[in-house]
């Protein structure tokens, strides 16, 4: 048999794990018209009537409006002569849809990404840049926002600016609340966050290291403890020694282990996990350069990934200290990481959207802005110092957090914000998973709890500077309606974010093209020009259904205007804007 026949071998298709719908999707979402000319279409037909039966018509229908001379009627008895024809052209069975999409340019492998040079994938990455991303700040009231949040707000000069300053502020207070928790989803859930900003080169996205300032009068108390710890080792050592020969070897001190917040990103595993357990499993990564980590990630050192993933849901990590043979077992991480880094770099970090330590990360993406600010404004004022200056107003609710561990507060939404939860978040997958893919529901379903987490994060926030919480004898403490909404709004215009970073991570195996609208299809174009600078997905599913396509076709367009083309913006479940490039 010739290694062509071999292709259309539906045994060798079914063993690289990937089904039919899957490659359908793809060809949708990679805007490939594989109809063109009557014998493709033909063949399509009847290699989904092999495949799926009467199950195959909604895809060929969902195919076959990706060229412009599709008519639904004609679709609907072209597919009926394929069920009902014994005859189909030699050698085409559902494998020919593997090869039809193979020899369009779709990857068909199990592996929606492959590893390819990271530059390919930079260069496309650098060509959609100029796309506005949405902020959070200016969708909720600057008076509901927790009064150190807005201290922070008011010392910034934008509002991609403080968008990035209050993630960061966020993420490191989220390494350092030890005592309160949460249940989500039956299991009980902890503050810490991983954050990304993901900005081009010299885009201030450095100024994100002034957070760790949030942390750093914690960091000082840790330190000048752990140091009169080791004075008194140092101390009960002599002792010891003195003793000489009479000295019982049972007796002998014990050196304390290093205790610090920080957990540097440049630590091999083993290291990282001995440095979270010597500080009682918590932990604050916080790293301006996110090739650090991924350089880590890629060395030697262990399963660095499999440590984060893990803790993230805060399951035990296990590992053998080699210093003493000593077994260590940490139970509940609590680990907060914090990183920037470029587009480059971020690639480097997680190669692929498949990775599950991509729907962990918080994703912001930084707009590239050609323009210089006055570099002596407000010259009274270092961000640093106003930073500090909020860490030491939390400082003694820190004190009570850490006075709770073994018995943490517990947080809740009241029943009305649950419901409102609820419904937010199953639109929100929904509208996800039919523009965008299934890949999409893994970061759609921990967005909800990091929304969780954030609400958790803004109530403690909330009560610096005020008694209206008890932190060191209450039991329960409910969210505050302002800071859910801050968190559902936050989270709303995260979703964009990481819907951008995730095409960005998919886009290194298609063609280098213009990506923008010359590479829409008749169709797409049509229902594209027929939008208003605002549109919702009613307004594309009305006018779609007057023209016969699926609604299905119609949401994947939706989809493609904003992971590959890049012309419009998702504002809200369901309301999308055009990017300034097509208007």
């Amino acid at each position: 048999m010739s290694s062509t026949n071999n292709l259309f071998n539906p045994q060798l298709w079914a063993g690289i794990g990937i089904d039919v719908e899957t490659v359908v999707e793809r060809i949708i979402a990679n805007g490939r018209d594989i109809t063109v000319g009557y014998d493709n279409w033909l063949r399509l037909g009847f290699a989904l009537a092999d495949g799926r039966g009467e199950a195959g018509r909604e895809m060929y229908h969902r195919l076959s409006a990706m060229n412009p001379q599709y008519k639904a009627s004609d679709c609907n008895r072209q597919y009926d002569a394929c069920l009902k024809s014994a005859d189909r052209p030699g050698g085409v069975t559902v494998a020919t849809l593997f090869q039809m999409a193979k020899d369009a340019g779709v990857n068909v492998s199990a592996r929606m990404v492959e590893q390819v040079e990271v530059a390919e994938q930079v260069e496309t990455v650098e060509q959609v840049e100029t796309v506005e991303m949405d902020t959070f700040l200016d969708k909720v009231s600057h008076d509901d926002l927790p009064p150190i949040v807005q201290r922070l707000v008011e010392s910034c000069d934008n509002l991609q600016e403080a968008d990035m300053m209050t993630l960061g502020m966020i993420v490191a207070a989220s390494g350092a609340m030890p005592g309160i928790c949460g249940v989500y989803d039956r299991r009980r859930v902890y503050a810490p966050l991983y954050g990304c900003i993901v900005a081009p080169p010299a885009s201030s996205k450095g100024r994100l290291a002034a957070c760790m300032k949030f942390v750093e009068p914690i960091q000082l108390e840790i330190r000048e403890a752990n140091l009169r710890e080791l004075a008194d080792y140092k101390a009960q050592m002599a002792e010891y020694q003195a003793l000489g020969r009479k000295a019982n070897p049972a007796d002998q001190p014990q050196e304390p282990p290093f205790r610090s917040l920080f957990v540097p990103a440049n630590s091999s595993s083993t290291a990282t996990y001995q440095a979270l357990n010597d500080n009682g499993g918590e932990g604050l990564t916080f790293e301006t350069e996110g090739d650090v980590m991924a350089t880590t990630m890629r060395s030697d050192y262990g399963d660095y990934s499999t440590g984060l993933r893990a803790a993230f849901h805060h399951e035990p990590i296990v590992y053998n200290r080699r210093k003493d043979n000593e077994h260590v077992d940490i139970q509940e991480p609590r680990w907060a990481v914090m990183l920037t880094g470029t587009p480059h770099q971020v690639v480097n970090l997680v190669p692929d959207a498949e990775n599950g330590l991509f729907s962990r990360f918080i994703f912001y993406k930084i707009d590239r802005r050609v323009e210089w600010h006055d570099v002596f404004r407000d010259d009274e004022i270092i961000i640093d110092d106003v930073i500090r200056e909020l860490g030491e107003q939390y400082l003694p609710i820190y004190h009570l957090m850490k006075s709770r561990k073994a018995c943490p507060v517990k947080f809740r939404l009241t029943p009305a914000q649950k419901r409102r939860f609820n419904a937010f978040f199953m639109e929100l997958q929904t509208e996800q998973a039919n523009q965008i893919g299934d890949d999409m529901v893994a970061s759609v379903r921990r967005l909800g709890l990091v929304c969780f987490r954030i609400a958790m994060i803004l109530t403690v926030l909330r009560s610096v500077g005020s008694e209206s919480v008890e932190w060191g004898s209450v039991e329960r403490v409910e969210c505050d309606d302002r800071d859910f909404t801050t968190a559902l709004e936050l989270v709303n215009v995260l979703v964009a974010h990481t819907a951008m970073v995730y095409a960005t991570l998919l886009r290194h195996d298609e063609p280098k093209q213009d990506i923008r609208m010359s590479g829409m299809n008749d169709v797409q174009r049509a229902v594209f020009d027929a939008m208003g600078d605002e549109f919702t997905t009613k307004d594309v599913i009305e006018y779609t259904s007057s023209r016969n396509i699926p609604r299905r076709t119609a949401e994947n367009i939706i989809g493609s205007f904003l992971t590959r083309f890049r012309v419009a913006t998702r504002v809200k479940n369901g309301l999308y804007r055009k990017t300034s490039i097509a208007v």
